[in-house]
């Protein structure tokens, strides 16, 4: 039987263990210091809108195995807000692979290359579903990066959109159930 990879929090996890990016990931803290609290509380405030009510298609490849057609993927954020603690930001989002079907509030770390979120996730344990690993680079409708799951890993990327009210509807009646 062949194993199918969860790549969202490897995505966001899921997305999602190097990124191709040349300024280094800075914390929430850090970038404080160059900018006011309200540059900072509006740069905040642009990511949960940015992030909420989306939708992520993509492919993803599997490291060792033949690429040459990747597998998509598509996950759904319905929300995204800034927690209080440290760089964690609740994102409550529906994960579809296999035979699991699960909408789910996930506390993950969003790190900033200056002014780029990058989704960091090390090493996660998410009850029923496994251990995950990633990092993801969100940027102009996009996002990129490397994942892990379990003992599988490889690349992934993709676009976001917002999702429409049809979709914020499917994903809301799937989380009720």
């Amino acid at each position: 039987m062949m194993f199918k990879p969860m790549t969202f929090f490897s995505c966001f996890l899921l997305a999602m263990t190097s990124l191709l990016i040349t300024a280094p990931a800075i914390s929430a803290q850090e970038a404080e210091a160059d900018m006011s609290d309200q540059e900072q509380a509006e740069l905040f405030d642009k990511l949960a809108s940015y992030l909420s009510q989306t939708k992520w298609t993509g492919q993803f490849s599997v490291t060792g195995m033949e690429n040459d057609k990747l597998t998509q993927e598509e996950y759904f954020i319905l929300s995204a807000e800034k927690m209080e603690e440290g760089d964690y930001w609740k994102l409550v989002a529906r994960i579809k692979y296999g035979k699991n079907d699960t909408t789910l509030p996930l506390p993950l770390e969003i790190k900033w290359a200056g002014k780029t979120p990058v989704i960091t996730v090390d090493k996660m344990p998410v009850p029923g579903l496994g251990v995950f690993d990633a990092r993801v680079l969100i940027r102009n409708g996009k996002y990129s990066g490397t994942w892990a799951h379990n003992e599988v890993g490889g690349h992934l990327f993709g676009t976001i959109e917002k999702m429409t009210e049809e979709e914020i509807a499917e994903v809301k009646e799937a989380a009720d159930k």
